[in-house]
């Protein structure tokens, strides 16, 4: 091994080392007397904190060793590991029926929300922040991805109705490819001048490609799944091994090999296997099992890197930024009501709706690794002022969100009269086990 090999595998053990600590603290803390606050504080925000605190530390020491250790990795291998698998998680357990039954409440969440917050977040940046239109949708794009993973797991605690945790989780799911394919041409449009032409065949090819490419690989799915079950021979691991390589394969056909989008590709395929899968729950409980511990496991270390990236440039950003990030905050949370407002017409067509319910919807809209990763892309793409400034800021409204929302949603369901303890765990979102007929 290298020197560089050395140097990543310690920045890496102690990236390990360090979320362990987190683990460990969270639990005693949680036993504290004031344990009942702290326990709605998302395990992710620990692993912010503790990486500002191991810059912190690391500097103070003067440390030399590779402790540092995202500098030391290609953080767009990650997006090999974290996106497809968090994509094919959310898609292929999602209850395709009460997404199909929600699909007017979600299109519309997904479409009127981003085009609305991603203008109105467009515009202030650009004239807050002084960038230029490209600089300022690239920004807009990011901080436009919401986190549903969070939330729907605090509703389903609560046991808030399902079909409104569906709405929050189907829009997320859409809205970050969405998001994603406003990032590549925005992201494209600060290297060369773009004209409407060649942003509507971008557009064509990463949309229109990247579903078709999920069909396809749907299709070869389960001619695949229908040839081995027609030996009569029932092979769980080989049934887990293809859903986890096949999320993995469709996005390096997609954005390596044909250039569309991986996202839309991938959640196409999860959509098209969670209407029609018919496995075994225990095979379908192990995919899911196996995923989430991965996803959850990249997004310990993108957090944590997020938090060392903000102690690393924290000497290099002026004052004025810092007084920014409550202000854009405040901001960005303003343009979400005025992104969900509209919503109120088609909404309501749900029987069950309620007013309230797009409350949580605002307060609910959480940032999570996709926006990380994406702004920590594009630092080390571009590593200049602006890459580091867009960065910090991404990195922080993440951390805010994580933290003021994430504690306060609870209260907030119970400020606005939310109707809880109405469905149990096995029918809440996202947790779709079909059994085989």
């Amino acid at each position: 091994m290298t020197e560089s090999d050395y140097s990543v595998f310690e920045g890496l053990l102690m990236t390990f080392g360090l979320c362990v600590l987190c683990i460990m603290l969270k639990k005693l803390l949680d036993r504290t007397p004031c344990g009942h606050i702290l326990d709605d504080i998302p395990l992710v925000a620990y692993y912010f904190v503790f990486g500002t605190l191991r810059v912190i530390i690391i500097d103070a020491l003067d440390m030399k060793s590779g402790a540092f250790g995202y500098k030391n990795v290609n953080v767009h291998y990650f997006s090999f590991i974290l996106i497809p698998l968090m994509l094919a998680k959310d898609s292929l357990f999602i209850d395709i029926k009460s997404l199909l039954h929600n699909w007017k409440q979600v299109a519309t969440l997904v479409l009127c929300g981003f085009a609305v917050s991603a203008t109105l977040i467009m515009i202030f940046s650009k004239f807050l922040l002084k960038w230029n239109w490209a600089q300022a949708g690239t920004f807009a794009s990011i901080v436009s991805c919401t986190d549903p993973v969070a939330v729907v797991g605090i509703l389903d605690m609560l046991g808030v109705n399902s079909t409104l945790s569906m709405w929050i989780a189907g829009e997320s799911l859409f809205n970050d490819g969405v998001a994603v394919v406003a990032f590549k041409n925005f992201d494209k449009a600060m290297e060369e001048t773009l004209t409407s032409v060649d942003v509507l065949k971008s557009l064509g090819l990463l949309v229109g490609a990247g579903i078709v490419l999920g069909i396809a690989f749907g299709i070869l799915v389960f001619a695949f799944n229908a040839l081995d079950s027609s030996r009569h021979i029932a092979n769980h691991h080989v049934h887990v091994l293809v859903y986890h390589i096949t999320p993995f394969a469709i996005w390096y056909v997609a954005e390596v090999v044909i250039g569309c989008s991986g996202i839309l590709a991938v959640v196409t395929f999860g959509c098209i296997f969670a209407a029609f899968r018919k496995e075994d729950p225990e095979v379908t409980k192990q995919v899911k099992d196996i995923m989430e511990f991965i996803v959850e496991t990249m997004e310990m270390i993108l957090f944590h890197w997020g938090g060392m990236y903000v102690a690393h440039v924290a000497h290099k950003v002026e004052w004025s930024d810092w007084a920014y990030v409550p202000l854009i905050y405040v901001l960005i949370y303003l343009v979400r009501i005025l992104a969900v407002l509209p919503t109120y017409y088609v909404l309501r067509l749900e029987p069950s709706f309620k007013p309230s319910w797009m409350g949580v919807c605002i307060h609910g809209a959480l940032r999570g690794g996709l926006s990380l990763f994406l702004a920590l892309e594009i630092q080390e793409k571009y590593e200049d002022d602006f890459a580091n400034l867009l960065a910090f800021h991404v990195a922080m409204f993440v951390f805010l969100t994580t933290i003021v929302n994430g504690i306060t949603l609870t209260k907030v369901c119970e400020k606005l009269g939310i109707e809880m303890g109405q469905d149990s765990e096995e029918d809440s979102v996202g947790v779709d086990v079909q059994s085989s007929p």
